[in-house]
Order: structure tokens, then C-alpha cells, then sequence
């Protein structure tokens, strides 16, 4: 139940980048967190939504399975835009597939290598995979 809480406070911290990322945004490096800081934390985010259900879903154990599945999922959107169909925003940019892979990397870094160092309880043997 403990890994839920960290899951949960990464997903409400990248909700809330969207309230101080957007058009408007003035702030140090303006291209970079209006045109890729969300690319690279939505997939964060979704790793970790994955992460809490491996345990029900016995398929997405592996890190490389929910770094493919959370590539896969976001980047539809990016070729929707390529496609001319609008989902999730409108401009096409092929430099948000390397931004998605980023992200989900560095989830599964984060997952594999830093957050069983940094909590107790984010083990494998609690995560099951």
C-alpha cells in the first residue's frame, strides 16, 4: 500500500506540471519545458500506474514490458498528430518519441536502481517481479 502512495504523489506532481507548463510558461529553458518536460514525465508517470498493477497483471513484471507498453500507448497519440487527428495536441514533433523513451527509462531506472535505495519497502520481494 506504500508503493501506491509514492505512485499516486508522482502522478499528482506531473498533473500539476501541466498547470505551470503551458503556452504561457516564461521561465528558465521556455523550449525545452513547453515542448518536452511533459513528454518525458507523462511517461514516468504511466510506468509507475503500470508498476502498481504488475502484480495482477503477471505480464508486465518485467521492466522492459511496461517500458514498451507505456511507449507504445503514448506514442499513438503522436502519430495521430502525424495523421492529422488531434489527440492530445496538434503539433506533430518527431522529437517526442525520443522524449517517451526517455521518460519511460527513466522510470524503469528510478523503478530498478533508486527507489529500492530510497524506500524500505520498494523491494522485489514486496513488488513481486
Amino acid at each position: 500500500m506504500r508503493k501506491v502512495g509514492v505512485v499516486v504523489s508522482i502522478n499528482l506532481v506531473v498533473a500539476a506540471l501541466h498547470f505551470v507548463t503551458g503556452p504561457d510558461y516564461r521561465g528558465p529553458w521556455r523550449h525545452f519545458v513547453t515542448g518536452y518536460l511533459i513528454a518525458i514525465t507523462l511517461p514516468f508517470a504511466a510506468y509507475f500506474l503500470l508498476a502498481v498493477n504488475d502484480d495482477t497483471m503477471r505480464f508486465l513484471r518485467p521492466w522492459f514490458i511496461k517500458v514498451g507498453v507505456v511507449f507504445a500507448v503514448i506514442s499513438s497519440a503522436e502519430v495521430a498528430q502525424y495523421l492529422g487527428k488531434p489527440i492530445f495536441g496538434r503539433t506533430y514533433d518527431p522529437w517526442d518519441f525520443v522524449a517517451y523513451a526517455a521518460g519511460a527509462l527513466l522510470a524503469a531506472a528510478a523503478d530498478r536502481l533508486l527507489f529500492p535505495r530510497i524506500f524500505h519497502f520498494w523491494t522485489e520481494a514486496e513488488a513481486h517481479y
